[in-house]
C-alpha cells in the first residue's frame, strides 16, 4: 500500500510543477542578490561574491523573494488533499477491499509526508546547484556578507556546507510538518482546495499572533529560513514545531477515528 501512495505522489503532474514554481521564485531571490554583487564587482571585492550568500537571498533573505511566501502553499499541492479525492472519486471504497483502514491512512501519512518533504528539498537544492554555477563557493567575508545571526551562525562562518545541510534538513522537515498539517484538516473539509489552502491560513494566524503578542517562536518563517529573523535560536525552534506538531496529531486522530467510524 505505502508504495502504491508513493507512487501516486510522483507520478502525479502537480508535484513536478510545485518544483518548476518553486525554483523560480527562489530565482527572483537570486536576481536581487546579482544587483547587489555588481557593486562589488564594481569595487573589486570578487571575494565577497559568494555562491551560499545568494542561496540564502534566493530562499528567504531577499525581501523579493517569493520563495518563502508560496513555500507553505506549494508544500501541500501534490498529495495533502488526496484523502478528500479519494473519498469522493470512490477510490477508498476500491481500497477498502484490499487492506485495513490503518495501513491505507498511515500509507497515505507517510506518502504524503515524503511528497512534502521532498519538494522541499529539491527546491532548495536545485537552487543551491543554481548559485554555484553562477557565483563561486567561496567561504563568506563577514565584512562584507550576509551574516545569519543566531541560530548555528560559527557553522555558517567556518563550514558553510555544513550549514546547507542543516537548512536542507529543516527544509525536508517543515515540508514533511506542514503537508501533514494540510492532510489532517480533511478532518474539517469536505473540499480538495480548502485542505491544500488550510497550511497557508493557518501560517498567516500563526504570523499574526506572533505580531500581536510579540513571541517569535510563533513565526512559522524561522522554522524553514531562520536566518530571515535574527537571533533566533534553536530552542525558539524546537518550541515553534512543538506547538505545531502537537495540533497535527490532534487532527490527524480526530481523522482517523472518523474514517474509522465511516468505513466500519
Amino acid at each position: 500500500m505505502l508504495a502504491t501512495e508513493i507512487k501516486r505522489v510522483f507520478m502525479n503532474k502537480s508535484f513536478i510543477m510545485v518544483i518548476l514554481i518553486g525554483v523560480i521564485a527562489g530565482c527572483i531571490g537570486l536576481k536581487a542578490y546579482n544587483d547587489n554583487v555588481y557593486f562589488h564587482r564594481l569595487a573589486g571585492n570578487e571575494e565577497a561574491i559568494s555562491a551560499f550568500d545568494a542561496w540564502l537571498y534566493a530562499l528567504g533573505v531577499s525581501p523579493s523573494s517569493l520563495l518563502k511566501l508560496i513555500l507553505v502553499i506549494l508544500i501541500s499541492i501534490p498529495f495533502s488533499d488526496s484523502y478528500i479525492y479519494d473519498k469522493k472519486s470512490g477510490y477508498i471504497n476500491f481500497i477498502r477491499t484490499r487492506c485495513s483502514f490503518n495501513k491505507y491512512i498511515y500509507s497515505k501519512i507517510i506518502a504524503n509526508g515524503i511528497a512534502g518533504g521532498t519538494a522541499v528539498l529539491l527546491i532548495f537544492f536545485i537552487l543551491l546547484i543554481i548559485s554555484g554555477f553562477i557565483y563561486p563557493f567561496n567561504i563568506p567575508n563577514t565584512e562584507l556578507n550576509y551574516v545569519p545571526y543566531g541560530f548555528f551562525e560559527d557553522i555558517y562562518m567556518n563550514s558553510p556546507f555544513m550549514y546547507v545541510v542543516i537548512i536542507l534538513l529543516l527544509g525536508s522537515f517543515f515540508g514533511i510538518v506542514f503537508a501533514t498539517l494540510g492532510l489532517s484538516s480533511s478532518i474539517y473539509f469536505y473540499n480538495r482546495f480548502a485542505v491544500t489552502a488550510y497550511p497557508f491560513v493557518f501560517y498567516v494566524i500563526l504570523v499574526v499572533l506572533a505580531q500581536i503578542f510579540g513571541i517569535r517562536f510563533l513565526l512559522p518563517i524561522i522554522l524553514v529560513t531562520p536566518f530571515s529573523i535574527l537571533g533566533i535560536s534553536l530552542t525558539e525552534i524546537i518550541t515553534g514545531y512543538l506547538i505545531i506538531i502537537s495540533i497535527t496529531i490532534i487532527q490527524l486522530y480526530s481523522l482517523i477515528k472518523k474514517g474509522k467510524s465511516e468505513i466500519y
